[in-house]
């Protein structure tokens, strides 16, 4: 996940259309829908493990805004 993903989505995008562009949550909160996690993590061999964690904010189920800790440098998959 990158900068340039996030900066693609739009304020009042179906959620939906944020699934398109991020793909699946890996939770989601039953009680309070108006958030989405999204984690990823990356370790090197013997390395310590890094993770970028993104939530995605929602008013009704429409898009709102996001808070994102990313890494500095995305690693290639």
């Amino acid at each position: 996940m990158t900068e340039d993903d996030l900066k693609s989505l739009s304020q009042g995008m179906a959620r939906s259309q944020v699934h398109a562009v991020l793909g699946s949550p890996l939770m989601l909160n039953p009680v309070d829908p108006s958030r989405e996690y999204y984690v990823y993590t990356f370790q090197r061999r013997g390395g310590d493990i890094q993770e970028q964690r993104i939530i995605v904010y929602y008013e009704g189920d429409e898009f709102s805004h996001y808070d994102a800790r990313l890494l500095e440098e995305t690693p290639a998959y």
